[in-house]
């Protein structure tokens, strides 16, 4: 599996998990998700139009979407553990 492969799979798992918590997080979550949701959206379309050298931004790309869902998940864990 490629890089880029690699990182539409963890962003798949990862909007899966945040959609089954951010309902008991408050409008918050549901706010920042609303932001993060429409940009995942965007890089699959453009991901799947990305061939050769412009696969490589589309990793990059991928990786920093990766971390700012990761913050947002890393938030709606703590915010459902202490509810």
């Amino acid at each position: 599996m490629n890089e880029l492969s690699k990182i539409r799979q963890q962003l798949q798992q990862m909007a899966d998990e945040v959609r089954v918590k951010v309902h008991l997080a408050g409008m918050e979550a549901k706010d920042k998700w609303g932001t993060l949701e429409p940009r995942l959206h965007a890089y699959e379309k453009k991901a799947e139009d990305a061939v050769g050298h412009v696969a490589d931004e589309f990793v990059n790309a991928g990786q920093e979407l990766r971390e700012d869902v990761t913050k947002l998940l890393e938030h709606l864990k703590a915010k459902v553990e202490s509810a």
